[in-house]
């Protein structure tokens, strides 16, 4: 999968947060987009997810299914890690498949909990196993590190290198660290 942004602008009450930018970016790479806070990155993955549009500029891409991380979490509060997962998996995946996947990421004993029981950064890793059990062509992760610890991001890492593998993947981060990682490609906007 290719995706071409080609002079994207967007403004809000006539402040321009993306000004002209373009980029051409394609499957089985993690970019990682960096930007001080305020420059558009948010509005950028929301401007690709359909949730907001440019004010000018062209997008190709083809149309697929895109598995996404937002800043917040965006969870089912009532609904336990497992039935968080289970809802964006493809019908094929058992629950006993979605258990593994989180098991790869925390503790069994907080599986079946709701997930409102969960603390931030358990919360932080249901949303990211949700976004990368989903069956998608395009991840997009919005400062998906947010509030885990040292070791923890690292297994996270570990576990988002091994799904998006063939995936075209942006994610936004101001951590350098990160991208190293990550074995990224840095994009500037």
């Amino acid at each position: 999968m290719k995706l071409q942004i080609c002079d994207l602008c967007k403004q809000f009450d006539g402040v321009p947060v993306l000004d002209h930018v373009s980029m051409e970016l394609e499957s089985g790479h993690i970019y990682c987009l960096t930007a001080p806070s305020g420059k558009g990155k948010t509005t950028l993955f929301r401007i690709l997810m359909g949730l907001e549009t440019a004010d000018s500029g062209r997008l190709f891409m083809e149309r697929v299914p895109i598995g996404a991380v937002f800043q917040e979490d965006r969870l089912c509060e009532s609904f336990s890690a497992v039935d968080n997962v289970l809802m964006t998996s493809p019908s094929s995946v058992s629950r006993a498949e979605v258990r593994r996947e989180l098991m790869e990421l925390l503790p069994e004993e907080v599986l079946d909990r709701p997930t409102a029981t969960l603390s931030g950064g358990q919360k932080r890793r249901v949303a990211i196993c949700r976004a990368l059990c989903a069956s998608s062509g395009l991840l997009i992760l919005d400062e998906p590190f947010t509030g885990l610890d040292a070791g923890t991001k690292a297994d996270v890492i570990r576990y988002l290198q091994k799904k998006s593998a063939g995936k075209l993947t942006l994610l936004s981060t101001h951590q350098e660290e990160d991208i190293l990682a990550l074995d990224g490609t840095r994009i500037t906007i």
